[in-house]
């Protein structure tokens, strides 16, 4: 009895010992603490590795990690393998690891959030099997090719600031219930998203040579599609979106098609495409009301919206084309002449003739003095934003149309809804452009699209685009205030 007894009590001892080493949390200091736990079939808590000395961590047989698992600030780690994981519960965060080369989690199929986020040297990431993940963060990494990424929903997905990264593929994505942004990597990245059919947030692309999304249906939030090199830009199943669409500074762009596009909730913003010089009948041949404004600024011969029959609140063409506008006009004739502004910047105009220098040298003198009333009113618009943001309210006519993130208002409204949050809040202007409605003269007021970002503490800055139209103020002359103000998040 006495020997059994003991080694019943051994047995407890190392039972025990077993249990702590799967559970409480830990830090990785070494290989060893790796060690420790590779045999867990599951680990309750967070397990950490910051700041190791050692260039290789091998996890084992890791199975399940009810908590977060976190690889950051290691500026020796080379290569994480987890072979055996199949689940993480909580995050799993590779961030600010130097040399990182390699990340293999072959067979995890279920994590909360993924965020790989400045590990500037990784190249590889093995994760062909992951099915479930809310959140996904794939940054400033030195991957080539994004191929295996298995899931067919989440919350949101943003893949951004990856210099190598040519070609994203997403084939089993169908919805995002948040927000879908792939910005700022290889300018020749392309993406192709087979069979995603909704966005119930914000749809962000940026800078890519090609976008597929030949089955998308609905973007509920706002559609951005900035400073990319495609040519065309095709969705040919998209029904409605509830807010803005923003086609801007795409510069190869020739061709845009929604085909089955009925309703847009606010805007449709049509901005500084140089290559775009049609909007064609099979541009938007469905399109029948449009929530807010159109702001269409370009080089436009003609432009054809064959179903269009509303449009709630101005519509605005700036063309350096042969646009017409008296035939433009008869398209909306349903339009208010208070609402409709048509001006035309002809080549002509722009460049003179040898029998007509004094009209160059007038258009050049306007050109400038926009630049400049622009420069002027931007300066004090996003000072006042930054320090002061009540002093804005006198930059707005009294009755201007306001969008800010999609949340219409009238300037009575501006200041509670908007400004008084905007404390500790930075604006930095990264570009603006300006275009006068009519080039021989700024008085008839002036488009101004301005991009830059949003700094608040210590949080990653937000980038941003406001397009604003500016018209004189009667009672003040040389002076111009805020007619129309679109503010987007992008």
């Amino acid at each position: 009895m006495i020997i059994i007894s003991i080694a019943y009590c051994m047995f407890g001892v190392i039972f025990v010992t077993g249990q702590n080493a799967c559970s409480g949390g830990i830090a990785i200091n070494s290989e060893r603490d790796a060690s420790r736990i590779s045999g867990c079939q599951r680990y309750s808590g967070d397990v950490t590795v910051s700041q190791v000395n050692v260039e290789k961590l091998d996890f084992g047989d890791l199975y399940e990690i009810y908590g977060n698992f976190i690889v950051s600030n290691n500026f020796n780690l080379k290569s994480v393998l987890l072979n055996g994981l199949t689940k993480v519960s909580g995050s799993m965060i590779l961030k600010n690891n130097t040399q990182l080369i390699g990340i293999a989690i072959p067979k995890l199929t279920s994590v909360t959030k993924l965020s790989v986020t400045n590990n500037p040297n990784l190249n590889y990431l093995n994760a062909d099997s992951i099915t479930s993940a809310d959140i996904v963060e794939i940054s400033q990494t030195s991957i080539q090719e994004l191929r295996s990424l298995m899931f067919k929903k989440c919350k949101s997905l943003e893949i951004s600031g990856n210099m190598n990264l040519k070609s994203i593929k997403l084939f089993n994505l169908v919805e995002a219930s948040q927000y879908l942004s792939i910005m700022d990597n290889n300018r020749q990245s392309k993406l192709s998203l087979p069979v995603l059919v909704t966005i119930n947030g914000k749809m962000t692309f940026k800078n890519l040579a090609s976008i597929s999304a030949p089955s998308l249906q609905k973007v509920v939030e706002s559609m951005n599609l900035i400073e990319n090199t495609a040519q065309e830009i095709e969705f040919p199943v998209l029904q409605n979106t509830r807010n803005n669409i923003f086609i801007i500074s795409n510069k190869n762009l020739e061709s845009i098609k929604f085909t089955k596009l009925r309703d847009i909730g606010s805007g449709l913003i049509i901005q500084n495409n140089p290559k775009l010089t049609t909007i064609a009948k099979d541009s938007f041949p469905e399109l029948q009301s449009i929530g807010d404004k159109i702001l269409a600024v370009g080089a436009f011969n003609s432009v054809e919206f064959p179903k269009l029959k509303n449009v709630d609140k101005a519509i605005t063409f700036q063309s350096s084309g042969k646009l017409d506008c008296s035939e433009l006009r008869t398209q909306f004739e349903f339009m208010d002449d208070n609402r409709w502004i048509c001006g035309i910047n002809s080549t002509k105009d722009i460049v003179g003739n040898n029998n007509n220098d004094s009209e160059k040298t007038n258009s050049t003198k306007v050109i400038n003095n926009a630049n400049s009333k622009t420069q002027d009113f931007i300066d004090l618009y996003y000072k006042n934003l930054s320090r002061k943001p009540q002093n804005v309210l006198k930059q707005y006519a009294d009755d201007a149309r306001i969008s800010w993130n999609g949340n219409g208002m009238q300037k009575t409204n501006l200041e509670t809804q908007i400004l008084s949050k905007l404390g500790g809040i930075r604006f930095e202007v990264m570009s603006h452009d300006c275009h006068a409605i009519n080039l021989h003269d700024i008085s008839n007021g002036m488009v101004v699209v301005v991009n830059g970002y949003l700094h608040s503490g210590n949080l990653s800055k937000q980038p941003f685009s406001q397009v604003l139209i500016l018209v004189n103020n009667p009672s003040k002359k040389n002076e111009f205030y805020i007619q129309d103000d679109c503010f987007r998040y992008v």
